[in-house]
């Protein structure tokens, strides 16, 4: 059985928090406090399409500033 939000006869929609996270939602379900919903649902593998090429995923965009923080001071230059 598959699990409803893996399902792909459901409409879908792209989360997004202020931090910049993303993540897929059916559009039947609600979207949690503190997440907006990207414009318009479309279908399950669309909302994936449009998370890729907006670079970007489910980390905050506060931890991926400091990962690259990290990478720079572990990487001499020069």
């Amino acid at each position: 059985m598959t699990h409803l939000f893996d399902d792909e006869q459901h409409t879908f929609v792209v989360l997004i928090k202020p931090e910049g996270r993303h993540s897929l939602r059916p559009k039947f379900a609600q979207t949690p406090t503190g997440w907006a919903s990207a414009p318009a649902p479309v279908a399950r593998q669309a909302c994936l399409d449009d998370i890729d090429q907006r670079g970007c995923g489910m980390r905050p965009a506060s931890r991926m500033q400091a990962m690259d923080s990290a990478a720079a001071h572990t990487h001499p230059s020069g």
